[in-house]
């Protein structure tokens, strides 16, 4: 196609550039010379402007010209700009014709934009092609990147089994009343009572201290709400008068307990009490025996009278629905080699000769789907976790059927692991 072929075809596409309601004619070749210099003092920079004077339009007869009027036009730009203006009447010899469109065009867009038009003489459509490009370009990266992070969400989630079960210090005490939904308890505070200082930390030996409860005027009387852990217990009890049984021989000696435990029954569950006294105080220990815990409810009172009152309290205690049904089945000593059919040994790190106790609940599938760390360093706590994660189980079945079954393990940081 000729080169002037190829003019007269881009004059057919380019149309005319509108600017408000008003129609302009786009500079194309064969704009008089004093409209595109004129045009081009007022878009270029303050440099720039003494090139396109009416005088020295038609002084843009070579391309080595071009470069010297243009000096800030890289020489890269200058062949990427294939022609030179060329205008009626001009005597001086054009470019070469194969540098004819593009030095026009960039010289008619600075022009174009002159007349109040930010649109490109000859590259509207090419303009959108790269919009819609770089849109698509970018639409793949984000739905790249939203996959990455959805499958590492998927994977932090699969290996996160420290979370999304309940444990048992995560009970609190809210408008009056004490809730613990991993045991399924809730229990409202006597009139006018409060909770008082959290407690310590879980215990290596599974002991809980789960809520401290006081008065809110005179301090005359206390209750300790804890639990004790049977799979860590030194002395494991069977049931709950037996964990008082075993209180009652270590009590001091300045302590008196004349009477054994007795059972008694509060929201339809068995539960035993313990009453002793010494150094001018007054003590009532009831226990209820829940998941493998001893849950223990420790009455210290100045009066006797009040002992009673605290006591009559504890007649409110509620359990959730079909609470034993919904939970897995506790078995203690589940993960022994014979139930476990692949495992890791975690990482050796922190102090040597430490131990972590660790619940954990396997699923019908035989994968361990939560990780309780009960005590420990933290750098070893998260080992154990990370190391629980990998460990597969022989389903544990129930009238021949795979269920959920909760059991505990000790973990000791030394030479060999458990």
């Amino acid at each position: 196609m000729s080169a002037m072929r190829r003019i007269a075809n881009e004059n057919h596409r380019r149309r005319s550039i509108t600017h408000g309601n008003r129609e302009r004619a786009p500079l194309l070749p064969g704009t008089p010379p004093t409209r595109i210099a004129t045009a081009l003092r007022l878009s270029l920079p303050n440099e720039f402007r003494r090139l396109f004077s009416t005088s020295s339009v038609g002084n843009f007869s070579s391309e080595e010209t071009l470069r010297k009027r243009l000096p800030r036009i890289s020489n890269r730009e200058i062949p990427r700009l294939e022609t030179t203006l060329t205008c009626p009447g001009s005597t001086r010899t054009p470019f070469r014709r194969a540098e004819k469109s593009q030095i026009a065009n960039q010289l008619f867009w600075h022009a174009t934009r002159a007349c109040g038009s930010d649109r490109h003489p000859i590259s509207d459509r090419r303009k959108i092609g790269t919009l819609l490009r770089a849109i698509s370009f970018f639409r793949i990266r984000f739905l790249w990147l939203a996959s990455l992070l959805v499958c590492v969400s998927f994977a932090s989630a699969a290996t996160d089994l420290t979370s999304g079960y309940p444990v048992p210090e995560d009970g609190r005490v809210k408008n009056g009343v004490y809730t613990n939904e991993y045991f399924g308890l809730r229990y409202p505070l006597p009139t006018n009572w409060t909770e008082d200082l959290s407690g310590p930390e879980p215990s290596v030996s599974g002991y809980y201290s789960l809520a401290a409860l006081k008065p809110a005027g005179i301090l005359d009387a206390t209750i300790l709400i804890a639990a004790q852990d049977n799979f860590f217990s030194p002395e494991p009890a069977a049931s709950a008068k037996e964990f008082l049984a075993q209180m009652k021989q270590h009590l001091d000696s300045s302590l008196s307990a004349p009477a054994a435990p007795s059972e008694l029954k509060i929201a339809g569950r068995t539960f035993a009490r313990l009453d002793y006294e010494g150094a001018g105080l007054h003590h009532a220990v009831v226990v209820t025996e829940l998941r493998c815990h001893s849950v223990i409810f420790s009455l210290t009172s100045n009066r006797l009278q009040q002992i009673e009152i605290l006591a009559a309290s504890l007649n409110k205690i509620s359990f959730a629905a079909a609470g034993d049904a919904r939970w897995p089945v506790c078995v203690k000593d589940y993960a022994v080699p014979t139930n476990i059919l692949d495992r890791v040994n975690p990482e050796l790190t922190g102090p040597r000769y430490a131990s972590v106790p660790v619940r954990l609940i396997v699923g019908a599938n035989g994968k361990v789907a939560h990780v309780h760390t009960i005590a420990g360093f933290p750098e070893q706590k998260k080992s154990v976790a990370a190391a629980l994660a990998q460990w597969e189980f022989r389903s544990y079945l129930v009238n021949g059927n795979a269920v959920e079954v909760e059991t505990g393990l000790l973990f000791e940081f030394r030479q060999k692991q458990p």
